[in-house]
């Protein structure tokens, strides 16, 4: 069983547990990639495994250093033995070349600053927070993840695209995801914050984000607090 423990465009977590629990009845082997969750969810920011409870009985977990820890490269965790099958048998890894000893040097720092400030990790939570009831009340719908990956589907891709637009002519960075990254017509503006990011700054972006989005024609909910944005 492959999965992402964060998946990347709703911010849906997998049902690890119950994963967990098939694998078991039925012998298999369990894959979870941590790219959208290593540093943003979880105890310390360990990713889904972590968070449920699960450390230590997953047999593979992958995932990127390039997202929250700000560096680039990837990882494989598993048994030595894993591990050793991949190293000689992965093709991609035996034709590629190490990271640059700086991207492995930012990613450790990046890693022990982590480890000694997991506060980063609540106030990251925090401020996803804040921007899901900024929108809301603007009449959006963001959905109710618990991750910091926030959705705004518009629909159409030439509207998406245009609301990220008027948002960054405003000084707001909503990146415009279309097909065939997803599917027709489930076009949307994928919002992230960061641990870093003040209250107001969070406040403001929602209010900029929701007047392009309206603006460009996205859907309000029924019975809005501030219809029209």
């Amino acid at each position: 069983i492959v999965t992402d423990g964060v998946f990347s465009m709703d911010g849906d977590l997998a049902p690890l547990a119950e994963i967990h629990r098939l694998s078991e009845e039925f012998g298999c082997r369990v894959v979870v990639d941590e790219a959208h969750a290593t540093g943003t969810f979880g105890p310390g920011g360990r990713g889904t495994v972590s968070a449920a409870g699960l450390s230590g009985q997953i047999d593979v977990v992958v995932g990127t250093l390039g997202k929250a820890l700000g560096s680039y490269g990837a990882y494989v965790c598993a048994s030595a033995e894993t591990t050793g099958y991949l190293t000689n048998t992965s093709r991609p890894f035996i034709f590629s070349t190490a990271p640059a000893p700086p991207a492995v040097g930012a990613a450790t720092r990046a890693l022990e600053i982590l480890i000694a400030e997991p506060g980063r990790v609540a106030s990251l939570g925090a401020n996803a927070a804040t921007l899901r009831a900024g929108l809301k009340t603007r009449g959006l719908d963001p959905g109710d993840r618990e991750t910091p990956i926030i959705p705004v589907v518009i629909g159409d891709a030439g509207r998406t695209m245009e609301a990220c637009e008027r948002a960054l002519a405003n000084g707001v960075f909503a990146q415009g995801i279309r097909p065939p990254t997803v599917p027709e017509g489930s076009s949307r503006l994928r919002l992230t914050v960061m641990a870093t990011h003040t209250e107001a700054e969070v406040v403001r972006a929602a209010a900029v984000i929701s007047e392009a989005a309206i603006g460009a024609g996205a859907t309000q909910s029924p019975g809005s607090a501030n219809a029209g944005g």
